[in-house]
């Protein structure tokens, strides 16, 4: 979704937002070995029928999503600058990834959380509801990104980091409430 909009604004703003998204893309790989790890404990203790094992399997993945997404964000967001200058991108491309992807990466713990919950879900013989957050999480992208990129209202346009900020704000709402919705089962 933020690709869609950002080539709207140029070459060198989509090229700094690619850049940026291979590292997410990258990180994602720690999302998949938690979230594969849950599942199969999750879905253990359901098929054993032990919901006090199962939540306390839960709880313990989501920490282990919380505590690696914090370590990620910090770490991330304080060498932005080197992982765009390893690429050895024109200093205006890089710097427009580093941007994008400082204030992507904050919304990491966010993304684990998540992916997690929504694990914790699907183990569990639910996945309408992960997938009805996640899609409500992409409309809201959809409509936050022109907003915040071209700017609207009394919402300055923000280029790059107005995509970047629209993911991070989705993120945040669909993290909340998967998370919510998980603790009020």
């Amino acid at each position: 979704i933020d690709r869609y909009f950002i080539a709207r604004l140029g070459i060198e703003q989509s090229a700094g937002a690619s850049l940026s998204s291979t590292v997410i893309w990258v990180l994602m790989t720690v999302s998949a070995l938690i979230t594969g790890g849950c599942v199969a404990l999750v879905a253990r203790r359901t098929g054993e029928n032990n919901k006090e094992e199962r939540s306390k399997s839960a709880e313990q993945s989501l920490f282990l999503a919380l505590s690696f997404g914090v370590i990620i964000a910090v770490t991330g967001f304080y060498f932005s600058p080197a992982i765009m200058r390893f690429y050895n991108a024109e200093s205006a491309v890089e710097a427009l990834g580093v941007d994008y992807l400082s204030i992507l990466i904050l919304g990491y713990p966010m993304v684990m959380i998540a992916h997690t919950a929504a694990s914790v879900f699907q183990a569990s013989g639910d996945t309408r509801t992960p997938m009805k957050i996640f899609i409500s999480m992409s409309i809201m992208n959809i409509m936050l990104d022109p907003i915040m990129i071209f700017g609207l209202g009394p919402v300055p346009a923000m280029g790059v980091k107005g995509a970047a900020l629209a993911t991070l704000i989705s993120e945040l709402i669909a993290c909340s409430l998967i998370v919510i919705i998980i603790y009020s089962h």
